[in-house]
């Protein structure tokens, strides 16, 4: 795990007050995907790691939390992992 379980949820209470701020239909399901604590955006499903770095997290609407890993900043990362809820606090 790239994140630490201190990051995640701080990255986790960013991600919630992002959702929160940006209240609106399509907001309702989806990703919030922070990088290094702060948002860097929102996706529709969790997919395509290779647009991301290793260490994105994916903060999705039902809770669950997942972090890109393998690869490299330039090529992007190999892989989605799902993280259990466990490490980034109750979902």
């Amino acid at each position: 795990m790239f994140n630490s379980k201190e990051q995640i949820n701080c990255s986790k209470q960013v991600a919630n007050a992002w959702r929160e701020s940006h209240v609106c239909d399509w907001n309702k399901s989806g990703a919030v995907i922070t990088y290094m604590g702060n948002v860097s955006g929102w996706i529709d499903a969790v997919r395509n790691p290779e647009d991301f770095c290793p260490g994105c997290l994916a903060f999705t609407a039902n809770g669950e939390v997942w972090e890109t890993v393998g690869g490299n900043d330039q090529q992007g990362a190999n892989a989605w992992r799902r993280i259990s809820s466990e490490v980034g606090g109750e979902a």
